[in-house]
């Protein structure tokens, strides 16, 4: 699966080559261990992260990169066919909706409605509703959640609806959602909410899937909104980031250790 992924990759890296992308922004992208499919569902938000102005790049590069990088992504997905994509079909730049200055001026205000489509009625109606138990604490909450992940069969093909599963928060998190100063610890908490959502779907890509979650937190947790018609948006593009960037982190892993293990083998 590597081997292909790593032929796919260098073909795709030769068109950003001739488009005229960097040396230097070739190197990071190999170096993070970027594969086929990561760049073809890449989104501004992810180039933004990649070339920092810390490392020496500017505006300019950053949009050059994602102008190509679009190109790409449009070629490639006309070719390829559905079960190749992976949940990908709308691509992760339509998600949140941020048009190019809103990215540049930092406004975290959505340009466009988004509305969710109709997952699967049956899996919704197993969902748990934590709104309709006005009286359950979140204790309760938690171990209903806790009880019933521990039912699924998780796998890529469960889907989060509205609304979803909430995870079992630590208890600082919880005191901080509670008293309106989770962006203080706003990095601890997307980093739970990013690992209890990859234990039951490692790979989520779905925009209603993230808008089911940010908006059954936001619903429980006002505090965590930002101004805007969808408050949760800032932790769906956090959340998203962070799934993302744990899944490269997993992969530069998995390949380190898979290089160790094929020196052994030589030696």
């Amino acid at each position: 699966m590597h081997n292909n992924n790593n032929n796919n990759t260098e073909e795709l890296i030769t068109y950003l080559l001739q488009y005229g992308i960097s040396n230097r922004m070739i190197a990071i992208v190999e170096k993070q261990h970027i594969y086929d499919e990561d760049l073809l569902i890449m989104d501004r938000d992810d180039v933004e992260h990649l070339f920092k102005n810390e490392y020496g790049f500017t505006f300019r590069d950053r949009k050059q990169f994602w102008k190509i990088l679009q190109k790409i992504q449009s070629n490639q997905n006309s070719n390829i066919e559905h079960e190749q994509i992976i949940h990908s079909s709308a691509i992760l730049e339509h998600i949140y909706g941020f048009a190019d200055e809103d990215i540049d001026n930092n406004d975290l205000e959505e340009q466009q409605s988004i509305t969710s489509p109709s997952p699967n009625t049956n899996r919704q109606s197993t969902i748990i509703n934590f709104f309709d138990n006005k009286t359950s604490n979140d204790n309760s909450n938690n171990s209903n959640s806790s009880s019933y992940i521990s039912e699924l069969s998780l796998s890529s093909d469960y889907v989060f609806t509205y609304p979803s599963l909430l995870p079992c928060f630590s208890a600082n998190i919880i005191e901080a959602l509670k008293t309106n100063t989770i962006h203080t610890h706003w990095t601890l908490f997307i980093n739970e909410l990013a690992r209890w959502v990859m234990s039951i779907k490692p790979y989520l890509r779905e925009q209603h899937e993230y808008q089911a979650i940010g908006q059954t937190l936001y619903e429980k947790y006002p505090s965590i909104g930002t101004t805007g018609p969808k408050p949760w948006s800032f932790l769906c593009r956090s959340l998203s980031q962070r799934i993302r960037t744990e899944r490269w982190q997993r992969r530069k892993t998995l390949a380190a250790r898979k290089q160790k293990e094929n020196e052994i083998q030589e030696n």
